[in-house]
């Protein structure tokens, strides 16, 4: 570096460093207030939760404008001469100041979670040897885990409760399993991060010196698996022992939180894939030979599916999702075929039986005359309206009704006829079936030379 490069990597190092004087200002500050908040709400966790997250909200953004000012510093220094190993000073500086901010707001957040469930166990310890009676006869009943919900059935009258853990008792172990065991364990995540730092450190380097960025080897991969499962493995087993568990919910625990820390990572590391057998990420979401050069739209043909394109976004969406997670990928890429269920076979619909004819013709007869009536009985009553009797209404009106009724009738006489069963109309392979025994009497009727005619029938 020339010595205007310097001078701007100094200015950038002050930088950071009154970032990290602001940070360190903040928490002194929020300290004060986190242990009067839990002065005044020893039972409930939320308002310090509130607080915290307000204070979250500050470190994030000093950590930013920290992160931010980056980029114009490279800026200037890359002006002022080569970019090498300017950039790869700030960098690791950087990643240092970040890592150095990360476990002081690791320490900062489960301190005070930590000092608010102790304020809580007192209470919490008192509630839950409160004596809790049956719902039933009032007995007494026996709870072997009352931080939890339980059915519990009495002794004495049999009667199943459902019993929930108090408020306090449920707001402590929703939180303190979890802090418990992070506090613990932060030297052991910072130096999991310094370890992934370092690596990044050296491929800077590296890059200065005009060589390529190598690849982590296995080896530091394998490394870095191990230091995971062991840090996993350290908070699942206390975790699990503070709020009462299985060694199954142990393995459960590690298993799910390494899918998300570490394998979900490697599963997009080519180093990683070809140890393990799978191929690299380009080759996998390379188009395959067999579909190069071919004009086949297959189910996402637009000319055919009208969803053809939201189709496509969707497929396209689900399997990006699943980058990382090869077998479930290639079930997407390369999905079953779907099992098409059988059909059964389609009984064709013969005519009408003589019953549900007649009754049919009648029903319809009967409501076209009774739809003539009702026409009728409406024309003489607008020809009769302005001197129309108290009798003629009547007789109108019981004409009206009684062609309805007719109306009405001959409608459900229809329907009735379409709902009876209907002569059975032969199918193609019965109708075969009886061409073929008709063929077999003529030939034994009219003899074996007559075999070669009955054939065509």
């Amino acid at each position: 570096m020339n010595p205007a490069q310097q001078q701007l990597v100094a200015q950038w190092n002050q930088e950071l460093h009154q970032a990290g004087g602001q940070l360190s200002q903040l928490l002194q500050q929020a300290g004060a207030g986190c242990q009067q908040m839990i002065a005044q709400n020893p039972t409930d966790p939320l308002p310090l939760n509130n607080a915290i997250g307000a204070i979250e909200h500050q470190v994030k953004d000093i950590r930013s404008k920290a992160d931010d000012t980056f980029s114009a510093y490279y800026d200037r220094v890359s002006d002022a001469g080569p970019s090498e190993p300017s950039y790869s000073t700030m960098k690791r500086t950087l990643r240092a100041f970040e890592r150095w901010a990360e476990e002081t707001w690791a320490r900062f957040d489960a301190h005070w979670h930590v000092e608010q469930y102790r304020a809580m166990w007192p209470y919490a310890q008192q509630a839950m040897q409160k004596p809790v009676a049956c719902s039933g006869c009032g007995g007494p009943l026996a709870r072997t885990t009352p931080h939890r919900s339980e059915s519990l059935t009495c002794g004495a009258c049999r009667t199943v409760n459902q019993v929930l853990p108090d408020a306090v008792v449920a707001g402590y172990y929703g939180g303190m399993p979890h802090y418990y065991a992070e506090f613990g364990l932060i030297e052991k995540r910072s130096a999991l991060q310094k370890f992934r730092d370092d690596w990044e450190d050296y491929r800077d380097a590296e890059h200065a010196a005009d060589r390529d960025r190598p690849e982590e080897p296995l080896e530091r991969l394998e490394q870095r698996e191990q230091m995971e499962r062991e840090y996993w493995t350290a908070y699942a087993e206390a975790r699990v022992r503070n709020e009462g568990g299985t060694a199954d919910d142990v393995r459960t625990l590690v298993e799910a939180r390494m899918k998300q820390a570490f394998y979900d990572e490697m599963n997009l590391n080519d180093v990683w894939r070809a140890a393990h057998g799978m191929q690299s990420v380009s080759a996998q979401v390379s188009v395959p030979e067999h579909l190069k050069n071919v004009d086949e739209w297959g189910p996402l043909n637009p000319h055919q599916n009208p969803n053809a394109l939201e189709d496509d976004f969707v497929h396209d969406a689900l399997l990006s999702e699943a980058m990382t997670e090869p077998a479930r990928y290639e079930s997407g890429l390369y999905p079953p075929p779907r099992p098409v269920a059988a059909s059964k076979p389609e009984t064709p619909r013969g005519p009408k039986t003589a019953l549900a004819r007649t009754l049919g013709l009648s029903g319809l007869v009967a409501a076209g005359v009774g739809a003539v009536g009702v026409g009728a009985t409406y024309g003489l009553y607008e020809a009769q309206k302005g001197d129309l009797s108290r009798d003629k209404f009547d007789n109108l009106r019981l004409a009206n009704d009684v062609s309805w009724l007719v109306v009405f009738g001959g409608a459900g006489m229809w329907a009735v006829s379409e709902l009876l069963p209907r002569e059975v109309r032969p199918t193609s392979a019965s109708r075969s079936r009886a061409t073929s025994q008709r063929a077999a009497t003529w030939s034994a009727a009219v003899g074996p030379g007559s075999v070669a005619v009955s054939a065509r029938y």
